[in-house]
């Protein structure tokens, strides 16, 4: 598995069981950056409408955890 090599990885990174990993690719940055603007005004609701298993939880699971 050359992959591992080249990207300095010591495991397959989109195994069933990496749910600890997070990818955090340019659209990810998009909605952390709406979140965290979101959550330093003064709204006080937000809609995030996903596809289902796209990781939309995890996502905010990782969001809520650097708060």
């Amino acid at each position: 598995m050359e992959y591992l090599k080249y990207w300095s990885l010591r495991e397959q990174p989109f195994a069933h069981d990496a749910s600890s990993r997070f990818f955090c690719g340019s659209a990810q940055r998009d909605v952390i950056s709406g979140i965290n603007r979101l959550a330093t005004s003064d709204h006080r609701s937000a809609v995030l409408a996903s596809n289902p298993d796209c990781g939309a939880t995890s996502l905010l699971r990782r969001i809520a955890s650097t708060h």
